[in-house]
């Protein structure tokens, strides 16, 4: 392994198990030595966690149908379940993705 401690951007656990999340949204990342790096630390965060370490983009969240296959994804691994399709779903959707693309005008 690498380094002698990582941060994680999110650790998500359920009745299945735990799966770990990170956020790649930076455009340092198309740099090879950055992309060689990244699949490093991945590995190590993997091992580390003894479970599964899922990468997750801009356009993953910020794509209704992305979002909503990596959250039955996410949901799957932790052996939790999606909640019901509803209005309220929905309207709690749009308001996620007011919160993470609005926020003052800041774009990630």
């Amino acid at each position: 392994m690498g380094k002698t401690h990582y941060r994680i951007d999110l650790i998500l656990e359920g009745p299945r198990g735990k799966v770990g999340v990170e956020y790649d949204g930076r455009p340092t990342h198309t740099d090879p030595e950055a992309v060689a790096r990244d699949k490093m630390r991945i590995n190590d965060l993997q091992y580390l966690l003894k479970s599964p370490v899922v990468v997750v983009t801009y356009e993953q969240l910020r794509s209704y149908q992305q979002r909503l296959r990596l959250m039955g994804k996410l949901a799957s691994w932790t052996g939790h379940r999606l909640p019901e399709m509803t209005p309220q779903f929905y309207e709690a959707q749009r308001v996620l993705t007011n919160e993470l693309f609005n926020f003052d005008g800041i774009r990630w």
